[in-house]
């Protein structure tokens, strides 16, 4: 009986757990999101349409017209319509959880994709997750809420 757990003990302090293949470099993103979702769950419902006026309309005037609105802001008008994308409740965990949940890890590898303009692994993402009729004011929002990969940049 000790060996199995003696065995997954030494396992995981070779191998830290990273989140379902979450890169170790975007974990400050996660954590970040996931105040943002703590923080979004006191706030009034959001629907897709009117995120999708708030955010993409200040995006398509100018590419700095976005910038006024804070990137924690956009991130997390995107977090408070994600549900109704999806179908259902996305699960986000509390910062500093060693858990992260599928909806955490997706919409983290959705929103790197964006940054990296990686068009396919985006489309990808937003075609198995998002529901058919959501699909592209989602990919929308995602896009409008690109975020840079250096840590720290969205506000606590």
């Amino acid at each position: 009986m000790e060996g199995p757990a003696v065995m997954n003990a030494v396992l995981r302090e070779i191998e830290p757990d990273t989140g379902r293949g979450l890169p170790a470099d975007l974990h400050w993103l996660l954590d970040d999101l996931r105040r943002l979702a703590s923080r979004s769950r006191a706030t009034p419902r959001l629907s897709l349409t009117q995120a999708c006026a708030r955010l993409c309309a200040e995006s398509c005037r100018s590419p700095d017209a976005c910038a006024a609105l804070a990137r924690s802001e956009r991130l997390q008008t995107l977090i408070r319509v994600m549900g109704e994308g999806i179908g259902r409740a996305p699960v986000f965990y509390q910062p500093g959880t060693a858990r992260v949940s599928f909806d955490e890890a997706w919409l983290v590898s959705a929103l790197d994709a964006a940054h990296r303009g990686d068009r396919d692994s985006l489309a990808f993402l937003v075609l198995r997750r998002v529901l058919p009729n959501h699909r592209a004011a989602f990919l929308q929002l995602i896009r409008a809420c690109q975020v840079a990969r250096l840590p720290g940049t969205i506000a606590a």
